[in-house]
């Protein structure tokens, strides 16, 4: 699945579309636009209808995108060029996993658009629309909070999260090194053990019966924070990153904590993982509170 290529949407996701109570009329099938991959699931890429044009259907549209930037209807539409002048329809945005995608070839070759101006505008445009979505869920006819949660739920089926013994934790640590690089396996197992005596707990997220994502938390008590959960671990292998795993188990982590009549999940993250930043802030609502200093005292002399 290539970004800023064009793809054919197949009949099934139309199907789809409909049975969550969205609207596709366009009967054609028409071409549509793969704008960015979904920042959490990175099997969703974010794709945009297009449709030829005709003096009709312009003069609607430019009465669109004549609006001022700061009207949201600026950006229901945009006029592009890519092998010929075409239309994308901006505000019938879908959230389609790839297997629902096929190429669209032109002359033999796949159809990418390489204008950068027209690529800049088309981002610009969807993430807006999608911070509106965002705000007003399915305020748009096809419905794409509805999709988009569908296509999550379905994946979920094969997904199971518990809280894992003390076997499990053993069989876990080939993935909790990828976080904690500098731990040995008889290391971990002395330290899990303490921490479990302290309250610490451990959940794995599981997917078609294999471990994929890990999290530690334990229950805690200071001046600034009352009692409250801190997680000290959430780890997804690298293989299955990108899936929104760690945002069920992070999930599972606030409800444990509201199910206990708790009211605030905190963490800590390296400085340098700035991804992981952009998860908590963007995507789970996570407010940056402070530094974290540490102090080594071993290499004091």
């Amino acid at each position: 699945m290539k970004v800023t290529g064009f793809y054919k949407l197949s009949q099934d996701y139309i199907e789809l579309t409909k049975k969550v109570g969205g609207k596709y009329d366009d009967y054609k099938i028409r071409t549509i636009y793969c704008c960015f991959q979904d920042e959490i699931n990175q099997n969703i890429f974010w794709a945009i209808p297009t449709s030829s044009t005709s003096p009709s259907k312009l003069e609607c549209v430019k009465r669109y995108c004549a609006y001022k930037d700061s009207d949201i209807r600026s950006c229901y539409y945009h006029i592009g060029y890519t092998n010929k002048p075409a239309i994308f329809k901006i505000s019938s945005a879908m959230p389609v996993p790839q297997e629902y995608l096929t190429q669209f070839f032109t002359r033999g070759e796949h159809l990418i658009l390489e204008n950068n101006k027209i690529i800049s505008e088309l981002d610009r445009k969807l993430r807006r629309i999608l911070v509106v979505e965002k705000d007003n869920p399915n305020k748009f006819e096809q419905r794409i909070t509805d999709i988009y949660n569908y296509l999550t739920q379905e994946e979920c089926k094969t997904i199971k999260i518990k809280e894992l013994l003390l076997d499990e934790l053993e069989q876990a640590f080939p993935l909790v090194s990828q976080l904690r690089t500098h731990l040995s396996f008889d290391e971990y197992i002395k330290l899990v053990k303490t921490m479990r005596a302290d309250g610490y707990r451990a959940v794995g997220l599981y997917k078609d019966g294999k471990l994929v994502s890990y999290a530690g938390f334990a229950r805690m008590i200071n001046l600034y924070y009352g009692e409250h959960i801190w997680v000290y671990e959430l780890v997804t292998g690298k293989t299955e990153r990108g899936k929104g795993y760690g945002k069920l188990l992070l999930e599972y982590i606030e409800k444990y904590a509201w199910d206990n009549s708790l009211t605030c999940v905190a963490l800590s993250s390296g400085l340098h993982r700035e991804d992981a930043h952009r998860f908590y802030e963007s995507h789970m609502d996570y407010e940056k509170m402070s530094y974290v200093f540490k102090k080594d005292l071993q290499k004091i002399k």
